[in-house]
């Protein structure tokens, strides 16, 4: 935690903090109970590389505080959610 907290290496707790969602989600998916996970997480530590372990945002909420106009200021957390809402304009049509 020296490395992380003292050093500033944020790579390290994106690590920690993606392989755990990955537990939680492969456990909530094999015991069927996907529906009820809530994954709170602050994004903005979070690594672009491992942004993508959290695709489909499924169970996450986000914690981080929002850009300007309501969505996730990390890009790739960004472009999820942008995603999610072209997607929901598209069944709407």
């Amino acid at each position: 935690m020296t490395t992380v907290y003292e050093e500033g290496d944020k790579t390290i707790w994106s690590r920690y903090a993606t392989e755990l969602y990955s537990s939680l989600y492969r456990l909530a998916q094999s015991d069927k109970w996907t529906d009820k996970l809530r994954y709170l997480l602050y994004e903005s530590d979070i690594t672009s590389e491992d942004a993508c372990s959290f695709e489909g945002l499924d169970g996450v909420l986000l914690q981080s505080k929002p850009g300007d106009n309501g969505l996730s200021q990390h890009p790739e957390f960004r472009r999820m959610q942008l995603s999610f809402q072209g997607e929901s304009q598209l069944s709407m049509e």
